[in-house]
């Protein structure tokens, strides 16, 4: 799950999980309208894409969904970009972009579960849009051992390449799963800023 989740960690202070282990992290990608008028696509900042969708006289939706509206008003505060044509979403607000010809983010995997994917998936290989996810093995169960074994098995060089080559066949072109980002140094924690 989701590397930053409070209940977890909780729950691993207590005892009745052991150490939680960074395996691997998922992207969240910028949804753009067709043809990607703001050009995002090959920009490695997503501050930059974020100028340019604003250059572009494009507007930009808020995901509302915590997580990433998070990462969203980070990035937005530090492209200068909070007054013009930002928009709060609501819940149907992939919708509502179609119709406005806007950009927004949202994590490339249940995007791909949506029947729906009208809007163009635009992967920005940044530290800052990669969310880590990490495993914990249950205390003193019966397969603790056997769980242990597999969560040192996924976080090993090997699984972690493995996993960088994986695709999701909706968007054969994106990469899925990345290497844990550093919690320190370049990567941002958004909450914290």
């Amino acid at each position: 799950t989701h590397t930053k989740v409070k209940a977890l960690h909780q729950l691993e202070a207590n005892g009745i999980l052991l150490q939680g282990k960074e395996l691997f992290a998922n992207p969240v990608i910028f949804l753009a309208p067709e043809g990607d008028p703001a050009h995002i696509s090959g920009v490695t900042d997503p501050v930059e894409a974020l100028k340019r969708i604003h250059s572009a006289g494009l507007c930009f939706v808020i995901n509302p969904q915590d997580r990433i509206a998070s990462i969203q008003r980070y990035l937005l505060t530090e492209s200068n970009q909070t007054r013009t044509c930002i928009i709060d979403g609501s819940e149907s607000f992939l919708d509502e972009e179609l119709a406005r010809n806007a950009y927004t983010m949202w994590s490339l995997h249940p995007y791909a579960k949506k029947r729906k994917n009208k809007l163009t998936a635009v992967l920005i290989p940044n530290d800052r849009l990669v969310e880590n996810l990490s495993g914990w093995v249950v205390a003193g169960t019966g397969n603790e051992k056997q769980a242990t074994d597999l969560l040192h098995h996924l976080a090993s060089q090997t699984s972690r390449q493995r996993l960088t080559e994986f695709r999701l066949s909706k968007y054969p072109q994106l990469q899925a799963w990345w290497p844990p980002k550093k919690t320190s140094g370049k990567a941002v924690d958004p909450e914290n800023h």
